[in-house]
C-alpha cells in the first residue's frame, strides 16, 4: 500500500510544471506589414499686376496658379497575438469510485485532493471508503483538431504527467509521461462558466501501456478552478520494466508484470487551468474577459501574531519579529454576480496558517468569500475577508488584505485579522518535528505578503468603471 501523493511532491511537481508550461508556445503571432501613403497637395495663386479700367470695362488682374504635389511613405508594422490553445493548466485531480480497490482504497475523498495530508476522512477510511481510486495529471495541454473538414470542437493534447490509481497498491496503477489524448466537446452553455460534455480517448506507453476511453462533465473556466465529473474504463499493463512494479517488489520476489483494468466514475478540480472556446483563439488576447480578480501560484505571509513561541528565533534565543507564516499554493478568487462583481468567492489547492509553534493548522480547498475594492486604479486594491478551512485542521479566519501592483507576476501588500482553529494530533511526526505539537488557538496576526506568479486584475467583464 502507499500514497500516490503527498503534499511536498504536489508543490515540486506542480513548480516545475509551470516552469515547463511556461515555455510552451501558447500564443499564436500575425505581423501585417503596411505601407503608409499620405498625398498632399500646395496649392499657390499669385495676382501679377491690378486690374485695370478702359472706357468703364474692368478688366481681371493677370493671376498665376502655382501646384506641388507631395507624396510621402513609410513602413509599419503591426502584430496580433492570439492564444494558441483549446486547454492549457497545471494540476488537475480526482477522487474515482466504483473502481473495485475496496479491499485496500486510497481514499482520497471528494475531488482527489484530501489524501495529500495522509488523514482518513470522515466515511472515507479504509473500511467505508466510497472514493477508492483517483487521478493525478500536472501540465496540461490542448491544440484544436482540424479533423473531418475542420469539424468543431475537435481537441488533441498530452500531460506531462498522468497516473490512474485503482486502490492504493503501485501494482495496480496506470501511468505515462505524455500520453495522447483526442477529445471532442458538446457546448451546454457557450459563454463563460462554460459546460461541456466530453468524450474522450487516450493512450499512453510509459511506464504503463494503456488506453483509457471516457466522457466528462466540464464546469469551468473560473478563472482557471473547473470541477468535473467523470465516468470512464482504463485498461492496461505494467510491464516488468516499470517502476509500478519493481519499486513495490522485494528483491528476493519475482518481478511480474501486472494487468491493472480501472472502471470508473468520479469528481475532480483543476487549478490554473484554462480552456478557450474555438472562436476565442480568433479573439486577440487584449480581448479576453476575466471572470476573476486574482490567479496565482503562491501567495506567503509573514506574520506576528503576538503567540508564546513563534517558528523563528534569534541568535541569542529570543523571538523574532515574525512570528510564523501564512501560505496558500494556487489561489483563486472569482468574481460572482453581485455587488457589481466586486463580491468574490475563492480557494487555494492548501493552505497552512502557521502562526506559533503550538498555533498552526493545514487546510485543503478552503472556502473563501470576500469583497474586491479598488483604491487606485491599476496599482493598490483592498479586500476584506472570511476564510473556512475545514479539513484536516479546523480553523475560521477574518481579515483584510491590501494588494500592492509590482509586475504581471509579483505583487506585495499588507495583511492583517484574526484566527481560530483546532488541529488533529496524528500530523506526520515529520511535520511536528518542523513546527511543534499543534493546539487550540485563537489569535490576532499582522505582516506583510508576497504573491509569486500571482496575477490581480482591476476589472472584470461587466463591470462598471
Amino acid at each position: 500500500m502507499r500514497n500516490t501523493r503527498t503534499l511536498s511532491t504536489s508543490v515540486v511537481v506542480a513548480a516545475c510544471c509551470l516552469m515547463a508550461l511556461n515555455s510552451c508556445g501558447i500564443t499564436r503571432t500575425t505581423e501585417y506589414k503596411l505601407t503608409n501613403t499620405t498625398i498632399d497637395t500646395l496649392v499657390v495663386e499669385e495676382s501679377n499686376n491690378a486690374p485695370g479700367e478702359n472706357r468703364g470695362v474692368v478688366f481681371p488682374s493677370s493671376t498665376s496658379e502655382t501646384r506641388t504635389r507631395i507624396v510621402q511613405q513609410y513602413d509599419s508594422l503591426f502584430v496580433r497575438e492570439y492564444p494558441d490553445f483549446i486547454r492549457y493548466g497545471l494540476v488537475e485531480y480526482a477522487g474515482f469510485a466504483a473502481t473495485g480497490g475496496g479491499d485496500n482504497p486510497l481514499a482520497p475523498g471528494l475531488f482527489g485532493v484530501y489524501e495529500m495530508f495522509g488523514f482518513d476522512l470522515p466515511g472515507q477510511d479504509e473500511e467505508s471508503a466510497v472514493f477508492t481510486g483517483g487521478l493525478t495529471r500536472y501540465g496540461i495541454l490542448e491544440y484544436r483538431l482540424r479533423w473531418f473538414q475542420d469539424a468543431a470542437n475537435w481537441s488533441i493534447g498530452t500531460y506531462l504527467y498522468e497516473e490512474i490509481c485503482k486502490d492504493a497498491a503501485t501494482e495496480n496503477t496506470l501511468g505515462a509521461v505524455l500520453p495522447i489524448y483526442i477529445k471532442k466537446r458538446y457546448f451546454l452553455r457557450d459563454d463563460i462558466p462554460y459546460i461541456t460534455v466530453s468524450p474522450y480517448f487516450g493512450f499512453g506507453m510509459y511506464p504503463s501501456v494503456y488506453g483509457n476511453l471516457g466522457v466528462s462533465l466540464d464546469v469551468g473556466s473560473l478563472s482557471g478552478l473547473n470541477f468535473r465529473a467523470y465516468a470512464g474504463y482504463a485498461m492496461g499493463t505494467n510491464p516488468v520494466y516499470s517502476p509500478f512494479v519493481r519499486d513495490n517488489r522485494n528483491a528476493e520476489w519475482e518481478i511480474e508484470s501486472t494487468q491493472p483494468s480501472i472502471p470508473y466514475i468520479g469528481l475532480g478540480v483543476s487549478f490554473l487551468d484554462f480552456h478557450n472556446h474555438p472562436r476565442e483563439t480568433e479573439e486577440q488576447w487584449h480581448e479576453h474577459v476575466h471572470s476573476g480578480w486574482q490567479i496565482g501560484f503562491l501567495n506567503v505571509a509573514l506574520v506576528n501574531a503576538g503567540v508564546e513561541k513563534g517558528l523563528f528565533e534569534l541568535t541569542d534565543g529570543e523571538s523574532a519579529p515574525v512570528s510564523g507564516l501564512i501560505a496558500h499554493m494556487l489561489p483563486v478568487k472569482v468574481a460572482l454576480p453581485y455587488l457589481n462583481k466586486r463580491l468574490y468567492a475563492g480557494t487555494s489547492l492548501f493552505s497552512l496558517h502557521a502562526l506559533g509553534l503550538q498555533e498552526w493548522g493545514m487546510s485543503v480547498l478552503p472556502v473563501r468569500l470576500g469583497y474586491w475594492h479598488t483604491l487606485l486604479p491599476d496599482e493598490l486594491t483592498v479586500e476584506p475577508f472570511i476564510e473556512y478551512g475545514y479539513y484536516p485542521s479546523s480553523m475560521f479566519t477574518v481579515g483584510s488584505r491590501v494588494n500592492l501592483f509590482l509586475t504581471r507576476m509579483f505583487n506585495v501588500g499588507l495583511i492583517g485579522g484574526f484566527t481560530t482553529g483546532s488541529s488533529p494530533l496524528d500530523f506526520d511526526d515529520r511535520l511536528i518535528d518542523e513546527l511543534g505539537l499543534p493546539d487550540s488557538f485563537s489569535t490576532g496576526f499582522f505582516g506583510l505578503h508576497i504573491g509569486v506568479s500571482d496575477r490581480i486584475f482591476f476589472q472584470v467583464d461587466g463591470m462598471e468603471q
